[in-house]
């Protein structure tokens, strides 16, 4: 089978120095609904990418004019980037266009911007776009039903909740600026980050139409050392794919930022426009032959369950996603202790403090997604016999234990997400219900359901760690790299129960709501996998479940016989003990049935 790259026809003309001109451009035009606020950014956003294209051996190659009076957008004629305005937009950008399937020669292309994407991300917490919960920003950086596909084959910025997502980074930015002096409180975010976010949409939207998918490994192409480093990320750029989903590039309060986007053509886009658009052949099978180097990192299938690749993630950055994600979550934990006073200015409204605080909670969640895929991670490469490194490469046993010990810090510890009393009583509702708002929080509630947002958190984690594909791939990795290569599944189990029933080993004592409840997540999870295991699920795993139910069924009976505790914890004890032995007896009947 042979495939071919879409692209667009260039024909060579004019001869400059070692470049070619050709004799007709790519064009595209800029539609009069973009506001002119924008205008020269979404003109230098399209010619952003002859940096690119003179890499390839091209000059002036693509280039960006206003739509003449009196065209239709709609004639073929125009590729034309328009500006949209919706009350509910299904989309934040989208980039289709039409392509001979003979050939895979680009015929036409027309661009779609929401309004809702520029607003939501200038105003941050102060947006109208519908928000999203931290359990469901953790899935989608995990990519569990990451993106469709747009008809024309190439994926768009069609993210659920991908404009709240960008309002959230917005948040984060917003709230980092203001914590260091850089911004008084209310603030909207400075034009220059604006700039560099609205040229890096207008790039990868037409990056789609040039021929190019996403690319959720390119931030992995940036040393952790070098995000901030100017010098280095203008010519590869903060991450080497203007194809990705990133996060915002914003170091903690206090310390220098860098560039908070790459907004022009990045080390890879370079490498990948180089072999779709030389005229050479020979350069082309050389340039494929690149596919080792560090700066060409590439991967798009970041999604869910079955991800296996820990640097191949939408919204984090840098090369040791391990890191950043430590640092980030750091960073958003350390935020929501003094968020009140970066947003509680005077005469605002409560509801500022609680759509900060949800914007935050959500990039907390983000930050923790790529330690997930650690756990029984293999790093994924697409090279060819000879370039240089084998389909798959273990994650070390160390970096895997890592990954492990954070996830039960920041996540399942008895302090983890603990937020102060009075930040939680000045969490108001919206004054509004309309432009598809409302003025309570998902439920009907008016007060801030902190406990089923910290709960939805920690039973998405859990169902992920605990996913049979990623159990499967644990005793998988065990034969292909060797014994003692990864951690057992005995071993992340016994972590994990330990984190979250830590309050055994010090009862006497009372457990609080919170921990009451992922406890409860807890034995729904593991006795699920004993009694009616799902597909993928391997027998091993069934075999550690009841061996963990087994030995937390003799602590908790030692706990109560200590006595001690409130109501509460007697009563949940009571019921959890009842519980396992319901588990465990029905595990006996289920495993007879299978006999």
């Amino acid at each position: 089978m042979r495939r071919y790259v879409n692209r667009w026809r260039l024909e060579r003309g004019e001869r400059v120095g070692d470049r070619w001109r050709p004799v007709e451009p790519i064009t595209y035009f800029i539609g009069p609904s973009v506001p002119d606020e924008y205008r020269e950014w979404f003109h230098e956003g399209v010619e952003n990418w002859n940096t690119a294209f003179e890499a390839a051996g091209w000059e002036g190659a693509i280039q960006a004019e206003d739509l003449p009076e009196g065209a239709d957008p709609n004639d073929i004629r125009y590729s034309v980037l328009r500006w949209n305005t919706s009350d509910n937009p299904g989309y934040g950008a989208i980039g289709p266009s039409k392509v001979d399937p003979r050939t895979g020669e680009t015929l036409d292309a027309d661009i779609l911007f929401e309004a809702n994407m520029f607003r939501g991300f200038r105003d941050s917490w102060r947006h109208l776009v519908n928000p999203i919960g931290a359990a469901d920003a953790f899935e989608m950086a995990l990519g569990v039903g990451a993106y469709e596909a747009s008809a024309s084959g190439r994926a768009a910025l069609e993210l659920p909740g991908f404009a709240s997502t960008m309002a959230s980074q917005a948040a984060l930015a917003n709230l980092v600026l203001a914590a260091g002096g850089e911004i008084d409180p209310g603030d909207p975010l400075p034009d220059e980050i604006l700039e560099q976010y609205t040229k890096w949409v207008v790039m990868h939207e037409v990056g789609h139409t040039l021929g190019m998918q996403h690319n959720f490994r390119s931030s992995a192409s940036t040393p952790i050392e070098r995000m901030h480093d100017t010098g280095f990320t203008s010519e590869n750029g903060v991450f080497s794919s203007v194809m990705e989903y990133p996060s915002i590039n914003v170091a903690p309060p206090g310390e220098e930022t860098g560039h908070y986007y790459t907004f022009d053509a990045g080390s890879y886009d370079k490498w990948y426009i180089t072999y779709a658009y030389t005229a050479d052949a020979e350069v082309a099978v050389a340039t494929a032959r690149q596919v080792a180097d560090l700066r060409h990192m590439y991967g798009n299938e970041s999604g869910g369950a079955n991800a296996l690749d820990p640097t191949i993630n939408t919204y984090d950055l840098g090369g040791d996603p391990l890191v950043w994600g430590a640092e980030r979550s750091a960073v958003a934990m350390e935020l929501m202790e003094v968020i009140e006073d970066h947003v509680l200015a005077d005469d605002a409204p409560y509801v500022n403090l609680s759509n900060a605080m949800g914007d935050l909670m959500n990039q907390y969640a983000r930050a923790l997604a790529p330690a997930v895929k650690y756990i029984g991670g293999q790093y994924m490469n697409r090279d060819h016999v000879g370039d240089g490194r084998l389909p798959f490469e273990n994650v070390t046993r160390e970096r895997q234990e890592e990954a492990l010990e954070l996830i039960v810090d920041r996540l399942f510890r008895e302090d983890a997400l603990a937020i102060d009393p009075s930040i939680l009583q000045q969490m108001g509702p919206s004054g509004f219900s309309d432009w598809d708002t409302d003025r309570t929080f998902d439920g009907g509630r008016f007060d801030y359901p902190y406990h089923e947002e910290m709960l939805g958190l920690q039973s998405s984690v859990l169902g992920q760690l605990l996913a049979g594909a990623r159990l499967s791939r644990l005793r998988d990795a065990e034969a292909k790299f060797g014994a003692g290569s990864v951690p057992t599944i005995p071993e992340v189990m016994s972590a994990v129960t330990g984190a979250i029933w830590n309050e055994l080993s010090q009862a006497p004592r009372s457990i609080t709501a919170n921990r009451r409840d992922l406890q409860r997540v807890y034995l729904d999870r593991m006795t699920g996998i004993l009694v009616s295991p799902p597909d993928g699920m391997p027998a091993d795993a069934r075999s550690v479940a009841r061996w963990q139910l087994t030995e937390l069924a003799e602590q908790i009976d030692a706990a109560r016989d200590a006595g001690g505790g409130d109501a509460y914890t007697q009563a949940h004890l009571m019921e959890a003990a009842a519980r396992i032995d319901k588990a465990l007896d029905a595990g006996l009947e289920a495993e007879g049935n299978q006999e």
